[in-house]
C-alpha cells in the first residue's frame, strides 16, 4: 500500500491509500479538503491541506503500534 499522509495539528494523518505510486502522486497534485464531523452554526467547518504539505509513506508504523489488546475487560481504560 502507498499511503498519502500530511502533518496536521502536530500529528501525522493518513489522507488516502493507493495501490500504486502513480495513483498517489496524481492524488497529491490537488489540495485536500478535510471535513470535520462536528458542525458549526453556519454549516460544516472545513480545513484545507495543501498539496505541498502531503508526502508518501510506504509503511505507517504509528498505526501498527496503536493497537492494544486487553485480556481482561476490567482493564479497559474507559
Amino acid at each position: 500500500m502507498i499511503n498519502v499522509c500530511a502533518h496536521y495539528c502536530g500529528t501525522t494523518i493518513l489522507l488516502e491509500s493507493f495501490k500504486t505510486k502513480k495513483e498517489a502522486k496524481e492524488f497529491m497534485k490537488n489540495d485536500y479538503i478535510l471535513h470535520y464531523a462536528d458542525e458549526i452554526e453556519d454549516g460544516e467547518e472545513d480545513d484545507l491541506i495543501y498539496s505541498d504539505e502531503m508526502f508518501i509513506e510506504d509503511e505507517i508504523p504509528f498505526f501498527e503500534t496503536a493497537e492494544t489488546k486487553f485480556e481482561d475487560l476490567d482493564e479497559l481504560p474507559f
